[in-house]
């Protein structure tokens, strides 16, 4: 967060954040300190976020408001905040909690319209007692169903009922988010395992039926084409030959179950193939690729510096 901090203070944290190996960074404003005034070098989590870009090769996380910030005036202008800290480099989203998922449904509506391409988790928030939905629904403003009242009228005075009702309801939540293709889940789970571990074993089976896809093929001559077929897309520039230096550009590669890296735009299906798309050593191996794809792209390309628009940086994004 940076409300509260200054730019020297934040400089000393990126340095031995970079020098700890750490890549990923969720950038905040913060909440302002009661009795405290802001020390005013970073008013906005879009200002942090593009100064944490000047300063190291960080990805860049940002928050995101289905109902609106606590603070702001409308939505739509919220929602221009979000394209801003997209263009200031925020690569993915993390919601603010919600217990009715249409207002998440709603901003990415508005995601759309705005063109905004960066993934959204979801934050959803198991609620274990009653006065912590009320703290919580003070503080964010976060809409509570009617049905969620009746929840927490009706179990209020059994501790364990209340638990279990509350984990029930944020099951419900994320089952119907899954179900609806969404890029992730957030869970605030303030720090208890408990409600971790809980609701883990009630949405197991519906992980890896997402993640353990059994896809038939036909006369499909690749492996990209399967995997296309069971509608993943894995990031790549084969077919825009002005942006593959080598040739094919190698970020459609994939894993197997014995841990082998290959491209699998030239590599034909068999029968009985497991392959994993999104794997950390693919991931680092991605960003490799791209960073040598961009290095040698900016040396050679003149069409950008006509048109002032990088096409090959637009797709990174």
């Amino acid at each position: 967060t940076c409300i509260s901090s200054t730019k020297e203070e934040i400089d000393i944290i990126l340095d031995d954040l970079k020098r700890k190996g750490v890549e990923n960074i969720l950038a905040l404003r913060g909440d302002i300190p009661v009795g405290q005034d802001p020390k005013g070098e970073f008013k906005y989590a879009y200002e942090l976020i593009s100064h944490i870009k000047k300063r190291g090769d960080f990805n860049v996380l940002g928050a995101c408001y289905p109902e609106g910030h606590v603070k702001g005036r409308d939505f739509k202008e919220d929602m221009l905040h979000l394209k801003l800290k997209e263009e200031m480099g925020a690569t993915q989203f993390i919601s603010q909690l919600f217990f009715d998922n249409n207002y998440f449904y709603n901003m990415l509506e508005e995601k759309e319209k705005l063109g905004i391409k960066s993934p959204i988790q979801a934050g959803i928030m198991p609620v274990v007692n009653k006065n912590q939905i009320e703290r919580i629904s003070s503080l964010c403003g976060a809409y509570v169903p009617e049905k969620f009242i009746k929840i927490m009228n009706k179990y209020e005075y059994d501790k364990d009922a209340l638990r279990e009702a509350g984990i029930a309801y944020a099951v419900e939540q994320i089952v119907d988010l899954v179900s609806t293709g969404v890029d992730g889940i957030h869970l605030y789970t303030m720090n208890n395992p408990y409600v971790a571990r809980r609701i883990h074993e009630n949405i197991n089976t519906i992980i890896n039926s997402i993640n353990n896809r059994k896809v038939a093929f036909d006369d499909e001559k690749n492996v990209l084409s399967v995997i296309r077929k069971a509608g993943i897309n894995l990031p790549t520039f084969c077919y825009h030959s002005e942006l593959s230096t080598y040739g094919a550009c190698r970020m459609c590669v994939v894993e197997d179950d014995r841990g082998k890296i290959f491209a699998s735009c030239s590599e034909v299906p068999r029968d009985g193939m497991v392959i994993y798309t999104n794997t950390p050593k693919l991931q680092h191996h991605r960003k490799m690729i791209l960073e040598l794809m961009l290095s040698a792209h900016c040396r050679e390309c003149t069409t950008c510096k006509k048109n002032g628009d990088c096409t090959l940086q637009n797709l990174a994004k």
